[in-house]
Formats: structure tokens, sequence, C-alpha cells
């Protein structure tokens, strides 16, 4: 059996993930083309522009701590940034939680484990992406037909 701090890692590092494709999403420009292209520079507030301070980054908590507003100029922040990270943790938790096997001394199917969480959070980011440009990138389209060979 797993350990309850293993999940609990599992969840944290997921949101982090979720943190990532929130930039990806959100600073996606579907007239410049390609899908990491201007994901560099820090993080910042999408009204006011200020840079965000570390404790600010926070998946989840910091969302919470804040109100879902911004420190600076109090403008209220989009639900999507929880939503994304609380799915990111779960797709991180319930994958490894329904493929790895009960008996500790068995094999665990890491491969298949690996896989899954890259298609999942794959799709993910095709939803959050069609939500917002009601375009689906190809590059997504090819990086899981490459998974699923």
């Amino acid at each position: 059996m797993v350990s309850f701090w293993v999940y609990f890692l599992l969840l944290a590092f997921g949101s982090a993930f979720g943190s990532f494709l929130n930039v990806v999403s959100l600073r996606f420009n579907p007239d410049e083309g390609g899908l990491l292209k201007d994901i560099y520079g820090r993080s910042h507030c999408p009204h006011c522009g200020r840079t965000l301070r570390w404790y600010e980054l926070i998946p989840l908590v910091s969302f919470f701590i804040q109100l879902g507003k911004c420190r600076s100029c109090s403008a209220k922040l989009t639900l999507q940034y929880p939503i994304v990270e609380l799915l990111s943790g779960a797709i991180f938790v319930l994958v490894p939680y329904n493929l790895l096997p009960a008996h500790p001394l068995l094999p665990a199917p890491y491969f298949f484990i690996f896989t899954w969480i890259l298609v999942l959070l794959a799709l993910l980011l095709m939803s959050i992406i069609d939500f917002h440009h009601r375009i689906i990138p190809d590059s997504i389209n090819v990086f899981i037909a490459v998974i699923g060979l």
C-alpha cells in the first residue's frame, strides 16, 4: 500500500504542473503559432502586470490565501487557476492509485502510469485552449498520437 505522503507529494507536484499548464494555456496565441513560444518570463497579474512573488505562486494555496484576488490591485482572478491545478493534481494522484498494484511486491506498471498522466495532461491542456480560443492546436494532437504509438 502506498503511503499517504506519497499521494500528498503527487498532489503537490501535479498541482505545480497544473500551474504550468495555466501559463501555457493563457499565454497561447493562435495567431503566432507554436504552443510553447511565449512561456518564458515571470508570472504576473493579468490585470495590473505586477510580477508575482514566490509565495504568490504556490499552487492552490496562494489562490485561497489571497481570496482569489491580486495582492496588488485586488482584481478578481479567474477560477481557471485553482480548477486546472486541482484537476492536474487529481490526475497525478488518481492514475497511480488506480494502476499501482495492491500488493507492494508486485512490479508496478510505471510506464503505463507515466503514459496515462501525459495523455490526460495533454487532453486537459487541449480542453483549456479550446475553451478560450475555440481551437485545438495540432501540436497537442500530434503529441497524443506519438504517445499512442
